[in-house]
């Protein structure tokens, strides 16, 4: 509720034996809280506690961590389970939270912990995890304790002297068998750089997550693969694929350029490997027919559209942006 603070009283009052001021009659406008301001103390305002009141931001100074005194040699695998965190423990920021996001994609595609396995340790629930790492941004988070618990367990390997756990270098054999090359195909469309997508963005994300936890797999020779699937001298980065990880939404990503590659990529190596097409792949083409999803469109948290006063909007499996009336009449528009 936002409230115009020009349309308040302005027949302030002192309290009573006190040097702060309060406004008369602020229970009709804020019931049940109050509202001190003292020319002392700046944030003097003090809200109403609820079970909705947000989690409070981490505190600066308390214990980092709880550290028993093992040897710093311990393997990482044993070490990792002689860490324990708490969610509503305090602790002394270090890393935001893209830094933090960061470390558990690497741990988790670095064969640290599978992504079950980490949240048990965490102490989260699914649903708080997944929330965490959809978002992006240095803040975004702050207050997730997804954030907290992972702050405080890679603190705590830091101080055991646990290194990260590094990917598998690829060998000759792998690069070979996760490499599109001249043996596979041009897709329709692939020279001019207008292949038709049969794939929501949602769906491409689970792709890339599952190829990154292949024996032998790295992003940068993702990366690699993907610059080999746009036409002329554009590449593919590292960064390019983190970004887009990094959306969430059926179709948030679908104007990138690691979009595209990704399911280009991802399509022949469907052909290279003999495999047939799905049954979701199928429903694609019949609903979006030979032009594919679109990829001009903003589809994502910021797409705008003009509809009736008694009309709402979202989007279906296939990516499609859906009107439906208040009659529950519903129409597709893309």
């Amino acid at each position: 509720m936002l409230v115009d603070l020009n349309s308040l009283p302005h027949n302030l009052t002192p309290a009573p034996q006190s040097t702060a001021w309060q406004l008369p009659h602020i229970d009709e406008i804020f019931p049940s809280s109050t509202l001190n301001w003292n020319p002392s103390t700046p944030s003097s305002i003090v809200p109403p506690k609820s079970a909705t009141s947000p989690v409070p931001l981490p505190q600066p100074n308390p214990p980092v961590i709880d550290l028993d005194n093992e040897d710093d040699a311990v393997p990482a695998a044993d070490g990792d389970r002689n860490i324990s965190v708490d969610p509503d423990n305090g602790f002394e920021i270090k890393y935001n939270c893209n830094q933090i996001r960061t470390r558990i994609n690497t741990f988790i595609n670095n064969g640290g912990m599978k992504v079950g396995e980490l949240q048990i340790k965490l102490k989260v629930s699914p649903q708080s995890y997944q929330s965490f790492m959809r978002q992006s941004g240095p803040h975004a988070g702050v207050n997730n304790n997804t954030y907290s618990s992972a702050h405080q367990f890679f603190v705590q390997r830091e101080a055991k002297g646990l290194k990260m756990p590094r990917a598998k270098k690829a060998t000759k054999e792998d690069e070979a068998k996760y490499a599109v090359d001249d043996t596979t195909p041009d897709l329709p469309g692939e020279p001019e750089g207008k292949v038709p997508i049969y794939d929501t963005c949602h769906a491409i994300r689970k792709k890339i997550d599952a190829h990154l936890r292949k024996p032998g797999v790295t992003q940068a020779a993702l990366a690699r693969e993907l610059s080999k699937c746009i036409p002329g001298a554009e590449t593919i980065g590292s960064k390019n694929i983190t970004d887009f990880q990094r959306k969430k939404g059926i179709m948030a990503g679908n104007t990138t350029k690691a979009y595209y590659a990704a399911y280009v990529y991802f399509e022949k190596m469907r052909i290279k490997e003999k495999k047939p097409k799905s049954k979701k792949r199928n429903e694609m083409e019949a609903q979006h027919g030979n032009k594919g999803v679109d990829t001009e469109f903003i589809l994502g948290p910021s797409t705008k559209l003009w509809m009736g006063p008694d009309e709402d909007f979202g989007m279906n499996e296939y990516g499609q942006l859906e009107i439906t009336s208040a009659g529950g009449r519903t129409r597709v528009l893309r």
